[in-house]
This record gives C-alpha cells, structure tokens and sequence, in this order.
C-alpha cells in the first residue's frame, strides 16, 4: 500500500482549498499499471510532505501503523490508516501545531523499539521530536534544548533518521548546513556546511554504516552529491558524484543494497548510481505510462510542450522499503509512477545485493566445502548498531565422507612412517575380514620381515621343527619299551604258519618277506665268493637280486662313484611304491627337487612347499615355488594356494594380478568401489613391494591405484594422494598437477608436476566470424613477441591432449593470419596471460605459486644478448630429402616479415612450446640417416647364427647375456650370469642337434621379443609355460633362463 497527499481538485487560483491524503493498494502481480483507492480523508491544507510507521509496539492497537501529514500551514496531522481503509469518520487521531511553516521534512524512526518517534524539520527553521507513545497525546521536544544553542538559521529541507543508531538524527537547510543530532546527549553531534551556503536540498543514511551520509546539493551552480565518512572528516567529503546538469531535488538510499543511490534533479534526470565504481549506470526514461504510450490528451494550451515538458519533471524518489527493485517518483504533473529496475539495462555489472543468494554452497577439489552466509551473524547482531561488518563470510570445510577410509589410511601411513612391518602384518593378520586375507598378512610377515624366514615358514605352515622333534623322540622311546617287552616284530617261522583268516595285504606281505628270506639264503655263498675276491660289483648285483636293499647299498659304498649311483637308482625305484618318503628322500639326495615339485600331489602342497623350504637353494626357491604355483593354478585350479606360492617366488606381477581380481570381484559384488577392499589392496601392494620391489605392477594395478589416490583427494588427504600415482595416463597426470597446486603445504624443494596437456598456439584470422570465435576465449597463452596481440589476432592457447595434437598441428598449417599492430609483452617462463570475465581486464598467474597480479611480470635479464637462431643447414643429400627437412609451419609458428617465425625463439629452452628443430630432425627420415652414427639407449640385436642349426634365438639371448656382462654385477649376481651361460651353451647344443621341437622354439622366440621390449611380466608368464610344458626334457637350460629374465629385470 502506498499514502498519498494530494492538492484538492476542485479549486482553482491562488487559494488553498486543502488536500486530500489517499491510501491505494497496489498489486505488482497483476499486468495493469493502475491502483485500486481503499481510503482517503479531507485535509484543511495542502500536503507538504508525509511518513507512515508501522508502530511495531502497538501493532496490536493500529494493525496498519500510524501515518503522518507535514502541512504548508506547520500542522502535523496523525492518521490511523486502518481507519481510513474502513471508511471510519473520525480517521484523524492528532494534529499538533508546533511549527509556523510548511514541513517539508518528515520521517518516523525506521528502528523496531522507537518506531514511535517522530522527527520533523519546517520553513521556520526548527527541529521537532514527537513521541507517538500514546498517539492522541503526543508529546513534543526538541533534539537539543538550553543551555545548547545548536540551531539551524534557513529553511529545513529534510531529516533523516541514523539507520544504525536509534538516537541520532541529522537535518539539513537551505543555507548549506547539516546538523547531526544526539538524542541522547542532547546535543549537535557535528555540523556539515557547504561552503558556497547552497542549499542542501536532500540528505540520506547509509543502510549498514551508521557513519556514512549523502548530501544533495540543490544549487544549480553545483549539483553534486558528496558522500561523508563522519569518522575521518566532517569538512571534506569522502567522495563527490557528478552528473546531474541543474539542482539535486531527491536522493535515495537503497535499503536492500548500500551500493546504489537514486537521485533526481531539475534537469529532469533520475540517476541510479554506483556507488562501488562512483559513477552513474543507469538514467530512468523520463514520462510515465501514459506519455511513453503517447497519451491522446494533448496539451493544446498557449504554453504548448512546455507546460507539458515542466510537468513530467520529479521532485522525489524512493527504494520502496519493502521490494528490493521497485522505486517510485513524485513528479510535477500530480502524478505519482513506480518502476521496476530487475531488468533495466544498466551498466552496474554486477548483480544487486538483492539478487545475490543469501546463503549458499560448494563442493570444491579435496573434500572441501566452502559456503557462504550475506544473512548477519550472532556476533553482527551483539554489536552494537553501527559497528556491524556487513561482510560476507566465507568458510572453508574439510568435509570426510568415508571416516572409516581415513582412519584406515592414517593406521597405514604410521604403520610405515614407524617402519614396524613386523607389528602391522602380524595385527593385519588378526583383524583380517577372510580367511584367505589372513593367510596372505601371515605369510608376508614371515618370508619378508622375519630374519629366519626359512625356519618361521615351516612352522606357519604347521611344520614346527621342534615339535617333530618331540613326537619322533616319543615314538623312538615307545618302540624301544616294545622291543625290552618282546614285542619287536614277528618271527619268521610265525610268518609260515599263518591261518587262513588272515587278510590278502597280510599274507602278502608274509609270502614276500618268505621269498627275499629264501633268495637271501640261496645267495648267500655267492655273496660270499663275490666278496673273497674283492669283487663289490658282483656282490651288489646278488644282494639286489635276492631283495637284499640293505646289504647292497652297504656294499655300495665300497666300490666306485658309479657303483653307488646305480645301487640308489635301484633302490628309489624298487621301493618308493612300498614307501613314498622315498621320493623325498631321493629329491634331497640327488638334487632333483624341480622334478619332485612337478610330480608332488597338489593336495599336498603346504607339504612340497615346506621341503623347498628346508631344501632348497637360495637362487633355485623361486623358481621352484613358482613352479608349484602354477601347477596350483591350471591343475586344481587353487587360486588362493598359488598366489601364497607366487608371494614366495617374489612374482610380483602375478601376485598383484590375484590381488587384482579379488577386488574386481569385491567391487562387481557391491556394485561400486568397495572402499575398504580397495584399502586393503593397497596395503597388501605397498607392503609386499617394500620388500620385493618391482617396477612392473601391471595396469590394473596403476588404475586402482589412480582410484584410491581420487578417493584419499576426495577426503582431503592430499599430503598422501599423489604417492598412490604410478601411471602416466591423462587422468593421473590431471590429478597428479592438481593435488600439487591444490595442496596448502607443499614440500621444500619440491618442483611442480609438468603440465599434463600440451599447449599449441592457434592463429586466428582477422575477418569474419573467426574474430568473434577469437574472441570467445580466454588467453591462456604465453606471448612470444612477433604478431602475438590480445585484439583480434591473439595466438591463443589451446589445451590439448597428447591424442588430439596432431589433428591440431595439420589443422594449424591451413589458418591465415596477419601480422598484428599491438605486441603483447613476453612473459617469463611459467606465467599465463589470463582475462577476468567480470572486468575484461588483463591479469597474470604464476602456475608454480599461485600467485596473481594486474601488472605484467618482468622477465629475468639476460646476461648476454643470445644471437636469433639460425637454421643449421642439412647435410648435402637428395633433391627428394632436402625437401622433406624444409621447415613446415606448425601450430607454434607466425608470420612475420614475410618468413616462418618459430614461436621458441623467444623462449627459455625449458619452455619451447610444439615441437622443436631437434623433435623435427628427429621425425623426418633424413635426420634419422644422419643420426644413425650416434649412441643407442637399447642397441638391437643383430642375428646371425653362430653354429650349425644353432639359429638366431640363441645368438639373441647370448647378446643379452653380453650386455649383462659389460655391467658391474655383484657378487650373486655374477655366480647367476655364469649358470645362464651354462643353459644356453646347453640350449645351444640341443637345437644344434634338433632335440628342441617346433612349438618350445616358438614360445623361445616370444621370449626374446619380451625381453627386448622390457616386458618383465610376460616372460615370467612365458618361462612358466615352458617349466609347466617341458620341463621333464628341457630342464637343463629352463632353468638358466629364469636367471637371465631376473638379471635383466634388476639391471635394465
């Protein structure tokens, strides 16, 4: 609702016939721009100027508040405009006649608790206070009584409530003077004066600093608005805004935002300002509804247009306290207008505060949370009224989703910043989920942290030494009782009379024992012959042939070495059926332990695997458990057997795989990450690698990997984060340069990560629609001098991936472009050229530190002037090669002066953008003729047989072995070089003899290709192949090849 006063329509002439006070009610929703009249009263005097409170202590008794009237007669006349809506008689509550001029200053007290305040200012020159706590009996003082002689001499124009302070107010005059009231001490707190003494037609608070005041200069000579800080000074305005052409007649202070200020003047201009940039952004089009629509009542009086132009002229403008947007204007033709700014086209820039959302937030990289609150705070409203900030506050949350993740991540790193493996494989292996999980923790502790990890795997295998020792010892003493008793066996004259009743097994074991009893005997006294004459041979053939085992491996041992290997043969093989120990036994004895995993019963595996254990060589184990593993793995198909295999053949590659598919099966089971598997593959990983280093983990491994360090960056563990990334992937490299610049402590030293997209310079042309696409993009590049300009002709930087910059470097070689007339300056390396969006102003960032500044960055000097670079001119070759080594323009190059200009020549050499004259010479095929004589990092191979049959897989590898050998190899590793020349001289004179089929020298051959790309993990994968395939005939030279690939994998 809006009050209006208005002059009485039916005089005419000089005499006063009163006014009219008028409430409508206006309804912004609906299209049409008229107002619906709810109430109106009869005045005695003409309006002057006039004021409603909501009287918010006694909104109870005046539902629609209190309204005010300052009359040109010095009446105030109060209303109750409830009773005005209801058509009551008496509408009038009070009228008090205190001043004997017009008032043409009129305001309530805009504050809750003195809402009931009224201050008034008229042409008599006083300042009245009236308090409309009991509104029928007003009560009436002055702001500064005796013996205080504060005063104003002129006119009052206008007073103004403080919007911060409930007990200042200020008044202005016509004389140029402005008095700052202080109720509360009464008196004049301060005086403002024009010096010239024009008149000060307007005044206005700020609406959040209680300090800050407008003046309106009313004088045509001067009419300006000055802006006061009463803190620093009450004779020199803070600031002055110029724009208005003739006197200042109103001025307003938005009270939705401090920042804009309406005026209006007798030029006939209404200004809306900014007062951020001090300037006027917006004129209000002059005429109202009717007059832009051309009204069809013309004035056709003697004046003609200008009666009409005076008459669209304002005198008054105001914020409607209500709706943020909406200002209304009083002007000369007894009209009243109201206006919505929300879409004028205004040149303010930005958004009005109104606009701005009062709260509000963001996740942002790292698991941060930044909101902000423009509401004010508890601690804005404690303060007392003018001290308040009135700033946005802008917080920043480390917010952690997955607690569980992080609190696991933290055990882990204290695990290994104490270095305690021991303690955190072993609580791991208690707190494991399954139960493969625990033996996993328990079999890492002991073979990579424990110092007798030989002796503590049999016993994790459930072969306690000590406790076997114990049982045997029993045993020993319950058979010795036995034998004291007489209870050793059965006699042999027993064994022949055995009943009938007796098991098949039983008389079978009798007739045979009967049978070597009497072959013994019959052998007997050709034993002894055999013997008299020294003929140990002889002996041991009867004592086998009779079965006499014992006898003849006692007799054995007194002849040759060939003898006693022929007695054991025959002994392992006529009795390992009856006692299968004996394929242990005979495994220990002759070295064969390869061949005893190959035949072992996989059911049995803890078993075999313990006799490695106890048995095995130290640079044979691996090779041997690897073996078992595999057989584990395709024969049984035991997963989970073999991966605890693996982890003691050190196969770090095919551990991690097992490793892999456990958590693409936990991940497939939950249907997303499963997070904390994730975690524990990591720390299975990390720890088994901190033992068993290897390079090679595998892709999956790198993608999972990427995935916990997005995971740990997500939950604000930047700090950690990057250790976790091993790949060079586009998404690892964008992560990896994101925790760098997104971390808040960054370690000593450290260099930032290189920039994971290539930068290439595109030309833009001067013409057409290739301007405004120039234009629609920010400079992001380096400028390199020449025709780099920041109009039309900008060399801007396009960020591409490695895949896209050869498109873009064909796509570079057809733009047309034109050299430009303005330079931009050349920038030192590691800065960008960026444009702010809001200002269209140029500012420039250093991508190592962060930092940004307006002002272009000074490149270091250089100490000696470096001379152009000239092109060295190519060796004398071919018309057809001379051709290709021409300089081709790429997408770095501009011209200039009629030539190609490469846009490195003014860069540091670390910072060349696109491809330099080496990467060129490197491309074409002359300078790789011409570059032939120069050392190689990897040499190939050259192939050649070196003996008949031999063919080129053997002389590759014995080329490998050559390399190794020109390398400074420790101690073991020397003594394994020596066993690979064994197997391939062994491998050499098999093929030589075609003792190697078609098949083993395919898969040799795909060796040989592994081995020389660097593809550790296929040639294990190869060399398990070949033990799992033809181990039984070619074990021999298999088993030098492993050594080879693990030399070649700890040297190359």
């Amino acid at each position: 609702m809006v009050a209006l006063g208005t002059k009485d329509s039916a005089g005419s002439g000089f005499d006063d016939y009163g006014g009219e006070l008028e409430i409508h009610r206006m309804n912004f929703a609906d299209r049409t721009t008229s107002s619906v009249l709810i109430g109106r009263a009869k005045a005695t005097s003409r309006f002057a100027s006039i004021a409603w409170s909501k009287m918010a202590m006694k909104s109870a008794e005046y539902g629609y508040g209190l309204i005010a009237t300052g009359m040109i007669d010095g009446t105030i006349n109060v209303w109750d405009p409830s009773r005005l809506a209801s058509d009551h008689p008496e509408p009038l509550i009070a009228a008090v006649e205190q001043h004997t001029g017009a008032i043409h200053g009129l305001q309530f007290n805009p504050h809750r608790e003195s809402s009931h305040l009224l201050a008034s200012g008229g042409s008599d020159g006083e300042v009245y206070v009236m308090s409309l706590d009991r509104p029928d009996t007003p009560n009436v003082f002055i702001p500064a009584p005796p013996p205080n002689n504060a005063k104003h001499t002129a006119d009052i124009t206008k007073v103004a409530w403080n919007t911060q302070v409930a007990h200042i107010m200020a008044s202005s005059s016509q004389n140029g003077s402005c008095i700052v009231w202080d109720l509360r001490q009464k008196k004049a707190w301060c005086e403002l004066r024009e010096p010239s003494g024009c008149c000060i037609s307007d005044i206005a608070w700020n609406p959040d600093q209680g300090l800050h005041l407008v003046t309106a200069g009313g004088d045509d000579k001067n009419p300006v608005l000055k802006l006061w800080d009463l803190r620093s000074s009450t004779s020199l305005p803070l600031a002055t805004l110029q724009g208005h052409t003739e006197g200042i007649l109103s001025v307003s202070w938005c009270p939705s935002d401090p920042s804009l200020l309406l005026s209006c003047g007798k030029d006939n201009r209404t200004m809306l300002w900014d007062l951020f940039h001090l300037q006027s952004v917006y004129d209000l089009p002059t005429g109202g509804v009717e007059h832009s629509q051309g009204g069809q009542d013309q004035d056709h009086s003697m004046f003609g247009g200008l009666a009409s132009a005076v008459g669209n002229r304002r005198y008054h403008v105001s914020w409607s306290p209500c709706l943020p947007a909406v200002i209304s204007t009083c002007s000369f033709d007894r009209s009243v207008q109201f206006y919505s700014l929300s879409g004028a086209k205004s040149k303010l820039g930005r958004a009005p505060k109104w606009l701005r959302k009062p709260t509000g937030a963001t996740f942002g990289f790292g698991g941060k949370l930044a909101s902000f609150n423009n509401q004010p705070g508890a601690s804005d409203q404690k303060k007392p009224q003018g001290q308040t900030t009135g700033s946005v506050k802008v917080k920043i949350h480390q917010v952690i989703e997955n607690t569980e993740l992080v609190d696991a991540c933290d055990q882990f790193h204290n695990a290994l910043a104490t270095e305690d493996f021991n303690g955190f494989c072993r609580a791991k292996t208690e707190s494991a989920r399954t139960e493969q999980d625990k033996r996993v923790w328990g079999l890492m502790r002991v073979i990579c942290f424990e110092s007798n990890a030989r002796e503590e795997l049999l016993t994790h295998l459930g072969f306690n030494s000590q406790e076997i020792a114990r049982i045997a010892e029993e045993y020993v003493t319950t058979m010795t009782e036995r034998r004291s008793e007489g209870n050793d066996g059965v006699p042999i004259a027993e064994l022949e009379g055995l009943s009938l009743d007796a098991s098949e097994e039983t008389k079978q074991s009798a007739a045979e024992v009967l049978a070597a009893t009497k072959r013994g005997e019959e052998a007997e006294h050709m034993i002894r012959k055999a013997l008299v004459v020294g003929n140990f041979a002889a002996a041991v053939d009867c004592c086998l042939e009779a079965g006499l085992m014992t006898e003849a491996l006692l007799l054995a041992q007194c002849g040759d070495s060939s003898l006693w290997a022929k007695t054991q043969n025959f002994f392992f093989e006529h009795q390992r059926k009856r006692k299968p120990f004996l394929n242990i036994l005979q495994a220990v004895i002759k070295n064969e332990l390869m061949d005893l995993v190959m035949s072992a019963d996989l059911s049995r595996w803890k078993e075999t695997l313990a006799i490695l254990s106890t048995y095995g060589k130290s640079d044979e184990f691996p090779a041997m458990c690897e073996s078992l593993a595999a057989r584990l793995e395709t024969e049984v198909q035991d997963i989970a057997s073999a991966t605890l295999c693996y982890m003691c053949a050190t196969n770090v590659s095919r551990t991690v795989g097992f490793w892999v598919d456990e958590l693409r099966a936990a991940n497939a089971a939950k249907g997303h990450v499963d997070t904390m598997a994730l975690q524990e593959f990591v720390e299975k990983v990390i720890v088994y690698t901190r033992a068993n280093p290897s390079d090679d983990l595998g892709e999956d491994c790198s993608m999972y990997f990427a995935e916990y360090a997005k995971l740990l960056a997500s939950q604000g563990k930047l700090d950690v984060a990057p250790n976790y990334l091993k790949g060079d992937h586009i998404e690892e490299q964008i992560l990896r340069d994101r925790l760098y610049h997104g971390g808040s402590v960054k370690p000593v030293g450290s260099r930032p990560p290189p920039f994971p997209f290539e930068k290439q310079s595109i030309n833009m042309s001067s013409g057409g629609q290739q301007q405004g696409d120039a234009l629609a993009f920010p400079n992001h590049a380096k400028s390199t001098g020449g025709d780099a300009s920041g109009v039309f002709n900008a060399n801007l930087s396009a960020v591409k991936t490695p895949q896209q910059q050869t498109h873009s470097q064909q796509a570079a070689t057809s733009l047309h472009h034109t050299p430009s007339a303005q330079t931009a300056p050349a920038l030192p390396p590691g800065w960008l050229q960026l444009v702010d969006p809001s200002s269209n102003r140029t500012y420039y960032v250093d991508q190592a530190t962060g930092q940004s500044q307006w002002e272009p960055p000074q490149r270091p000097e250089q100490t000696q002037a470096s001379p152009a670079p000239v092109p060295t001119p190519a060796p004398a070759a071919s018309p057809a090669v001379h051709q290709q080594q021409q300089p081709v323009p790429s997408a770095s190059s501009s011209l200039h002066g009629g030539g190609l200009r490469s846009a490195s020549h003014d860069e540091e050499p670390s910072r060349v953008v696109g491809p330099t004259s080496t990467d060129r010479a490197a491309a074409s095929p002359s300078a790789a003729s011409s570059a032939a004589p120069a050392a190689v990092e990897n040499p190939t191979v050259a192939v050649s047989p070196t003996g008949p049959g031999a063919g080129p897989t053997v002389d590759a590898l014995l080329q490998l072995a050559t390399l190794l050998q020109g390398k400074a190899l420790p101690g073991p590793d020397k003594r394994s070089l020596s066993a690979v020349n064994q197997a391939l001289a062994c491998l050499q004179q098999q093929m030589s003899a075609n003792q190697v089929s078609v098949e083993t020298s395919g898969k040799l051959e795909q060796l040989v290709a592994a081995l020389h790309n660097k593809q550790i993990s296929a040639a294990n994968a190869i060399h398990t192949d070949l033990v799992n395939t033809c181990w039984a005939q070619h074990k021999d030279w298999i088993k030098g090849l492993k050594y080879l690939i693990q030399l070649i994998a700890k040297h190359n």
